[in-house]
């Protein structure tokens, strides 16, 4: 009882000798709350920046996770030709996705009235429209006539001036198809948008489905995927638990040979290399096309002639049955293939397997299958896994390695937001940088501050110490009184702090601000954007608690 009395009695003195010591304890109070208002207000807007970075402008250009398939070193470019199978995997192997989308989009030239433009021509759907709100800004026309329209169109207000065209007119655009043929479409300008930045304003944005026709690319195939996260900081960690689980399965076609008296069904491989087999008739050139040698066992069952034509089938995943006429050339021997086996010339064998994917298969119980797994190292599998990368410098060198090396299959690679835009995310490294050294200094200043107003303040106030302790006040209680007045102050102080800043971040928030396109990367819909932490907050408030409680402590013991 006695301790709550005399905690009581403190209080109450330093509540008083705070509204005694007002000027002094007004601009101490002043500077604590205008450093906690600089700084909230500043990491506020440097988590904006990250979040607008991260979440929007890194999730648009490549995700927060991408999954992409390079394919026969870069003749084809990235397609993906099974979509759903890796959709699905992605769906399956990562947390907490938002969303997965399918990345389409292709560098073409748009030809607008008298005047051209090289631009990024980008498939989009309602679907990315509705998750990315706020990005884009409506000048003329409206993102309801752009979604509506196959042929709509959409582009920064930037570009569609040096087009030299408005709302309602006619754009042509002229790029290549993933066959790398020749394409040429027209579109109709539905919307044209405000500012852009420098990522966003080089895109002509149309609709999705009719540009993957236009490119070449069927129902069941896309370009890339990506994956939006709800927590983009997870993204290496789910990328990196993503790629230890992936496995490519053998690029195997299980068909049947049908000729005249013949139907066996038979197995479809591409070689790896020559080593693990002999050919013991007739020869085998790997480039060749339509070409293919058949196994011993093979050869001797049906009696085979080479050089004469026959004619497999296979059904395929998505597109029916297909008939592929191959002529034999050779006959080989192995002591690890046995039974039913054909081996393809390598270009043959990869243009029929991904052009018209086979169904899967699921019975290994034949003499041909279990060879096949037996041989498994020397059989071209359906894609190479790539390495993960740490940053865009390494990927542009892993990538260059590949294409050197042309191999003619699929490259599977997956990456992160961190790695393909590690040069923007430096940026946002930088100024969450500046906001720690602005926490460092503004909590020095303060601490610097309290040493000097206490000091001063018990120079003068030694007679009135000296009372307290005449009247029964303990060394202690009178240290605790010094130390609980700051306590107050910094409180208080920490306080209004907060509820400054929250103004001034509403209020610097709310004009519209028409910017260049490097400015435009700090605003989100038009204006300055603030994402506040209400945890981060609260350690700031702590934070100035704590520092003033043990600046204060010298001078109160001293005291």
């Amino acid at each position: 009882m006695n301790v709550f009395k005399s905690l009581s009695v403190v209080l109450f003195l330093a509540s008083r000798n705070l509204i005694r010591q007002k000027r002094r304890n007004i601009l101490l109070g002043f500077a604590m709350a205008f450093g906690i208002t600089i700084l909230i207000v500043t990491f506020s807007f440097s988590a904006g920046i990250s979040d607008l970075f991260l979440n929007k402008y890194m999730a648009m250009i490549s995700g927060h996770i991408e999954i992409s398939i390079d394919e026969r070193a870069g003749v084809k470019g990235e397609v993906i030709r099974d979509k759903e199978r890796y959709k699905n995997l992605l769906e399956k192997n990562i947390d907490g996705i938002k969303y997965v989308r399918e990345a389409v989009g292709t560098w073409g030239r748009v030809i607008g009235i008298g005047k051209a433009e090289g631009l990024n021509i980008s498939g989009i759907d309602k679907v990315e429209l509705d998750n990315i709100q706020g990005i884009y800004q409506v000048k003329t026309g409206s993102l309801e006539d752009f979604l509506n329209s196959e042929n709509g169109a959409m582009l920064y207000e930037k570009k569609a001036k040096s087009l030299n065209v408005q709302v309602g007119d006619t754009l042509q655009a002229k790029f290549k198809t993933i066959h790398g043929q020749s394409q040429a479409v027209k579109y109709t300008l539905k919307c044209i948008l405000k500012g852009g930045n420098l990522f966003q304003e080089w895109n002509l944005f149309v609709n999705l489905e009719k540009l993957k026709k236009d490119m070449g690319l069927d129902f069941f195939e896309t370009k890339k995927l990506q994956v939006i996260l709800n927590d983009a900081n997870d993204s290496i960690a789910q990328a990196n638990s993503l790629h230890s689980l992936m496995k490519p399965k053998l690029a195997v076609i299980e068909a049947n040979f049908k000729d005249g008296k013949f139907n066996e069904k038979i197995l479809l491989a591409g070689p790896k290399t020559n080593g693990f087999f002999k050919i013991i008739k007739g020869q085998y050139q790997a480039n060749n096309p339509l070409e293919a040698i058949v196994s011993e066992e093979l050869a001797k069952k049906y009696q085979l002639v080479l050089g004469q034509p026959h004619r497999f089938n296979y059904k395929t995943k998505y597109q029916g049955e297909r008939n592929l006429d191959l002529k034999i050339t050779g006959v080989f021997k192995s002591d690890i293939l046995k039974g039913n086996i054909v081996l393809l010339s390598r270009k043959t064998h990869f243009k029929n397997y991904y052009d018209h994917l086979p169904e899967d298969y699921n019975d290994f119980s034949s003499l041909a299958w279990q060879s096949m797994l037996a041989a498994e190292e020397n059989i071209e599998k359906e894609w190479r896994l790539l390495r993960r990368s740490p940053n865009a410098e390494d990927m542009m060198v892993k990538f260059a390695e590949l294409n050197k090396y042309q191999w003619k299959g699929q490259a599977l690679d997956i990456r992160t937001m961190q790695e393909a835009g590690s040069q923007m995310l430096q940026l946002e490294q930088g100024l969450n940088f500046l906001v720690g050294v602005a926490l460092v200094v503004i909590l020095g200043i303060i601490v610097i501050g309290i040493i000097n107003t206490l000091a001063l303040s018990i120079q003068e106030r030694r007679d009135e110490s000296g009372t307290m302790r005449s009247i029964g006040m303990s060394r202690f209680e009178l240290m605790l009184l010094f130390i609980v007045e700051y306590l107050l102050l910094a409180l208080i102080a920490g306080f209004i702090g907060v509820l400054v800043s929250f103004l001034a971040t509403s209020l610097l928030s709310l004009p519209e601000i028409e910017a260049t396109s490097s400015m435009s990367l700090f605003l989100y819909d038009g204006h300055l954007y603030f994402l506040k932490n209400y945890l981060v907050i609260s350690f700031f408030w702590m934070a100035l608690v704590v520092v003033t409680v043990m600046a204060a402590f010298g001078p109160s013991y001293k005291a």
